[in-house]
């Protein structure tokens, strides 16, 4: 019987520097993201095209109206805050669908994902770390299934909340290798999906991060079709 304390007391440790180690893991990818921490007041000038797919299920649901394809926008946006604004005169239905589709892209993916980090305004310690083979998680709340999901392999955060559904980012080194910016983002809620995919970046920086020149905005869970297509250019810093 002598041997059972030492076993569990090995157990015990053994476990305790597995949760240390997945705390430095989630530790490193905090500091990783700690250049998007910090964004000055700017606006850009936004163009979106909207696709074939999008253009007809527009007309489909406004028979009696001309249906631009492309319209542009002014985004303003800072660490606490992103407004999005039509530069288009005259309102109609399409623009008001458009810029609800278009605030959630810019005011809460872009600013969750790229002007912040989506680590920004969380504290962890050790004991909110759970992990399996997959992943490592910094559990937030009560609720076990809830927090940012931390993947081995590649550099991807999935954040579970309670009331927005599920956000996705894949991240990947540019700039010569010196800055992690998201080149995926996506967001799932009950069976609707929205995913911003093929981000590119200028060699112009603000802050020193490159500016986001341009991505594709895709509708739907599983299979996603193509909504638009956004470029970016004419930011200023206020």
């Amino acid at each position: 019987m002598k041997w059972i304390l030492p076993l569990l007391l090995l157990q015990v440790l053994g476990c305790q520097t597995a949760q240390q180690r997945d705390f430095e893991f989630a530790s490193s990818r905090t500091t990783q993201l700690k250049p998007l921490s910090s964004w000055p007041a700017t606006q850009c000038r936004v163009r979106v095209q909207l696709t074939e797919p999008a253009l007809a299920r527009y007309r489909e649901m406004h028979p009696d109206l001309v249906i631009e394809a492309v319209n542009h926008w002014r985004w303003l946006a800072n660490e606490r805050g992103c407004e999005l604004r039509s530069l288009t005169l005259e309102n109609s239905p399409v623009l008001e669908s458009q810029k609800a589709l278009l605030a959630n892209v810019f005011c809460v993916l872009l600013q969750t994902h790229y002007v912040n980090s989506p680590f920004d305004d969380i504290v962890f310690e050790p004991q909110h770390i759970h992990s399996n083979l997959e992943t490592v998680q910094i559990r937030l709340g009560e609720r076990p299934e809830l927090g940012l999901f931390l993947k081995r392999d590649q550099f991807r955060i999935d954040t579970v909340t309670q009331s927005r559904g599920t956000f996705g980012a894949t991240y990947a080194e540019v700039l010569q290798r010196q800055t992690w910016l998201p080149e995926r983002i996506e967001q799932r809620k009950d069976s609707a999906g929205i995913t911003l995919d093929n981000l590119h970046y200028t060699g112009t920086t603000i802050n020193g991060r490159p500016m986001l020149r341009s991505f594709t905005v895709q509708l739907g869970e599983e299979q996603t079709v193509p909504h638009s297509q956004v470029v970016i250019n004419r930011c200023l810093v206020d």
